[in-house]
């Protein structure tokens, strides 16, 4: 996903048609750079042999013993749910004390490899022992147990842990840390605000808002709610928020009913694979 603040024509940023190759950024390629840096641990401090350990009680291979997946628990499960919430998108219900590593053991006793992690929230896997020793230890309970403020009152030991944790795998250059709620949706809701503000800042070469732009935006009008847009790629999800929404177009049914800004969309290509084998294929594709 990238972030402009531009004008409704497009695909054009200040006079210059885009290509998808001009969009793997600096920043983009920082990032990437970090993550296999990361990856193939060049941080001193990173011990491989405890990172790549196999987890205690990790299932061998996939094992199922029921004759259909759902099986009949997680159906009974599937159906006393369905009197108290929305069931229409859950699959299963897996045990979370039995999964291990990459492994989900659902309801029924079946172990299935799992190749989603929970959208991509279990880079780890399930019930890592680094992980389950970090929440058990008399550090962590306590952040545990009490949700704090962190823009108006973070804890003493803060500081420290941004210095040990995020700061400490930033690509070259990046020296600060915007902390955020915990999910794809608002991170991307204040990365499109941040790429506003900014934009915004750069125009009027201040800080200070004038008392027209105060007023107005309480209206919901220019010039305190600048027309300024967001681009997006078709089939793109990028959350259900509602800011995040008008940047989401992968399914109808993520969109339908909820008003929407009207921002720009560009096609994605659709490129084949392997890359080397199919070079004027996607040139076409791209141009």
């Amino acid at each position: 996903m990238m972030i402009f603040a531009l004008s409704k024509r497009v695909p054009t940023f200040n006079g210059t048609r885009l290509s998808y190759q001009s969009l793997w950024s600096p920043t983009a390629r920082a990032l990437h750079s970090s993550t296999l840096r990361l990856a193939n641990h060049e941080d001193p401090s990173l011990n491989r042999n405890e990172i790549w350990k196999p987890i205690p009680g990790e299932p061998e291979k996939v094992h199922v013993q029921t004759d259909k997946v759902p099986g009949p628990k997680s159906l009974a499960l599937l159906k006393e749910m369905d009197a108290i919430q929305e069931t229409r998108t859950v699959n299963l219900f897996w045990d979370i004390q039995k999964s291990k590593g990459n492994y989900l053991v659902d309801a029924d006793g079946n172990t299935l490899l799992d190749l989603i992690g929970h959208i991509g929230s279990l880079p780890l896997g399930y019930n890592h022992p680094a992980m389950l020793d970090a929440v058990r230890s008399e550090k962590w309970i306590h952040h545990l147990t009490q949700r704090p403020a962190l823009g108006l009152a973070p804890t003493s030991d803060f500081p420290s842990l941004l210095k040990d944790t995020l700061l400490r795998c930033a690509p070259k250059g990046c020296d600060q840390v915007f902390t955020s709620c915990g999910c794809g949706s608002s991170a991307n809701e204040n990365a499109y605000k941040a790429a506003f503000i900014r934009f915004r800042n750069v125009q009027r070469g201040t800080v200070e808002f004038s008392e027209e732009e105060m007023s107005s935006c309480m209206k919901n009008e220019p010039p305190g709610s600048p027309d300024l847009a967001i681009l997006s790629f078709e089939k793109a999800f990028h959350g259900r928020t509602l800011g995040a929404l008008s940047t989401t177009r992968s399914k109808p049914v993520h969109k339908m009913d909820i008003p929407a800004f009207h921002w720009p969309v560009a096609p994605f290509p659709r490129l084949r694979y392997p890359l080397n084998e199919f070079k004027d294929e996607n040139i076409k594709e791209e141009g």
